[in-house]
Parts: C-alpha cells; structure tokens; sequence
C-alpha cells in the first residue's frame, strides 16, 4: 500500500511539473506539503531528470549543473507549492465563510398557482396526484410527475373556449404544463403563462407569456400556435423553442431549436432557423447564431454562462433562489463563464463565482451583497 501511495504521489508532482495537474489532484498534492515524504519525492524526482539530461556531456558539468538544477528547482517548486498552498487555504476560508452563511438558502422547486376561470386560485403543490378540478368540459389533472394535464372531456362543449386559465409561477418555482393540443410548456420562475382551457373550435392557439417559458408545440398545419410576450409575437406550427421575456431584463429573447418559427414587433419581423436566436431590443430584431443549450440550460437543471455579465447572473440567482440583490461599488464590467446545477444551494453558485478572485458576496437572511474583490 505504502509503494501504491509513494507512486501516486510520484505521478502527482509529474504532472504538476508538467502543468497539467488537475484542481482535484493540485488539492490531493497539497495535502502532502506537511508529509515528510516530499523532500524525497522530490531529490528523488530531480535525480531522474538530471540522469536523462544526456550523457554526452563531460564528467565535471554534470555535478556542477546537477547542484545548480537542484538549487533552482527546488526553489520554484517551494514559490509555486507556496502559491498553491496560499490559493487553496484563500478559497478553502471564504469557501467555508460563505457556505456558513447559506446553508438556509436551497434552490427552488416545482411551485406554482393555477388560477381558474371563475378566479379560483389554486396551490398546485398543496395538491395530490389526481384530478384537481372540472371546468367547462374540461378535466385539469396534476399527474404523477408533477405536470399539469388539461384533457378535454367534451370536445364540442364550445364554452371551454371562452375559458381561459393562467398559471404563475413566483420566484423560486418552475413548472410543467401539458395544453389541451397536446404541445408541452416549461415555466421558469417569475414567470406565468395564459391560455383558453381548450383550442378545439378557435382558429389558432393563442397564449400569452410573461417570463420564461420553453415550448414544445404540437404540429397543427390548420391551426398556428402563438405565443405573445413583451412586445412580440411569435408564431409557430410545431416545432421547439425559448422565449425570454422577463420585465427586468434589458431584450426580449427566441431561441429555435428545432423547426421554424416567426418573431413579428409592430415595425419588425424574422424569420428563424434552428440555431438562431432572435433579440428585441428598442432598435430591432436582431438575429444571431447560437449555442442553444445555454438559452435552454435552466430547463435541464442548470446555470450556463458564457461570458456573461454578473448583473445578468445575478437576477436568474435572484428568481431562482427568491433572493433580493444589491451591489456595491462598479461591478457592471464583470463578466463570468461556468456552469452549475440549479439544484445546488446559492452558496454552491457564489462560490464558483468567487473563485474567479473577481467578486464577492455576502449574505444576509435573504439578501445578497455583491462587490468586487479586492486582494487584501
């Protein structure tokens, strides 16, 4: 075992040499500085590195260089193991600072609140499994999974077009829907989606969104599904796509992933291919190719960033953890690149953030401070 460890060990510091040591093993290293076995790892390191330097030099050189390499060698190696130590133990104290003071702050979760057409509001997470409720020849059933699933019990009963629901979800929540046209929407937080209980006898699908929503719409040739949002409209047959249309955010974005879809304002109109995106802004439409994974990120459980500017971070942390936000000093030039589950605590996410050595947090109940970092 100890020939086991004394190797793995030996391998750590090649790499390390090499700088290509991975933060998982420069971590393992570190905790070896106080083992006595490290001086002899490294002469015993050095040694070979000198033998293999050639032979093809004379009988003197090699002891004077080999005393020279050493000297050198090992001084770079106690400034950069210094180094390592000194970054390791920063973190490891803000890191343990930090989770101390979040450990009450647990990501968000399926909430939401469905409110009926008679304005009857209703908490979907009180509920079990089953049928929640009959409306207008419509059956609205939370399944298994959590999703909401409108059914329609009498497809000619035209006054379940006249019906319209709206669920909302508040900060902190996300949420499932399955529409009566069988298309599927993922809510975001701070977000609420409005629609008729049923499309059967109306000349489109018609919904109107306030937030984030993603949406896998179901192929109607005779009928468009539309989705309006913050001074947009967007018009589809079937296909996949992310609308971000939230209040406090300075665009409006569609993302296609696949399919086609049309982004319509008062004075402007695209049209989308797969990997597009289109962003609304005071002085247009503008489209542009993306990666869509990052716009469709939170749907899978995740943050994505791509150098992405900390006050855009900081409200999907504010809607997705309900937390209230404050900044201190210029942080508007901050950009950051990452990703992080959405299921870990906001302690998990800050801490990425702050291993950047760029920004800082603290936290107080339910308010985040952010400031820039300073290295005292």
């Amino acid at each position: 075992m100890q020939d086991k460890n004394s190797s793995h060990k030996r391998k750590l510091i090649q790499r390390y040499a090499k700088n290509a040591a991975s933060e998982k093993e420069l971590q393992s290293l570190f905790g070896m500085i106080s083992n006595h076995e490290m001086d002899a790892l490294l002469e015993e390191e050095m040694d070979r590195d000198i033998a293999a330097m050639g032979t093809d030099i004379n009988s003197d050189r090699p002891k004077r260089f080999a005393a020279w390499y050493k000297y050198v060698a090992a001084s770079l190696i106690l400034v950069t193991l210094s180094a390592v130590t000194s970054y390791f133990l920063s973190n490891s104290s803000r890191k343990e600072s930090l989770s101390s003071t979040n450990k009450s702050i647990a990501p968000g979760g399926n909430v939401a609140y469905l409110t009926l057409g008679n304005g009857k509001r209703i908490a979907l997470t009180e509920l079990n499994n089953g049928t929640i409720v009959k409306e207008a020849g419509v059956e609205i059933t939370k399944a298994a999974n959590g999703q909401l699933v409108y059914k329609l019990s009498s497809v000619n009963d035209p006054a379940a077009n006249n019906v319209y629901n709206t669920i909302e979800t508040p900060r902190g929540g996300q949420y499932q829907i399955l529409l009566p046209d069988g298309s599927k929407v993922w809510l975001n937080a701070a977000s609420s989606l409005k629609y008729p209980t049923s499309f059967a006898t109306l000349k489109e699908r018609a919904v109107e969104l306030k937030g984030e929503a993603y949406f896998e719409v179901y192929r109607d040739k005779a009928k468009p599904f539309i989705v309006h949002s913050v001074n947009q409209d967007v018009k589809v047959l079937g296909t996949h796509f992310n609308i971000n249309a939230y209040g406090d955010e300075p665009v409006v974005k569609t993302t296609l992933i696949e399919g086609a879809v049309h982004v319509s304002s008062v004075l402007f109109e695209k049209i989308l291919k797969p990997g597009q995106e289109s962003v609304l802004s005071a002085s247009g439409i503008q489209v542009k190719e993306v990666e869509t994974e990052q716009a469709i990120a939170w749907k899978n459980g995740e943050f994505m960033f791509s150098s992405e500017p900390i006050t855009a971070i900081m409200r999907k942390i504010s809607r997705w953890y309900n937390v209230d936000v404050e900044y201190e000093g210029n942080v508007n030039s901050m950009r950051f690149t990452g990703t992080v589950s959405r299921y870990s605590n906001v302690s998990d996410v800050l801490q990425m953030l702050e291993m950047t050595n760029k920004v800082k947090f603290s936290v107080e109940e339910r308010k985040i401070k952010v400031t820039r970092y300073i290295n005292e």
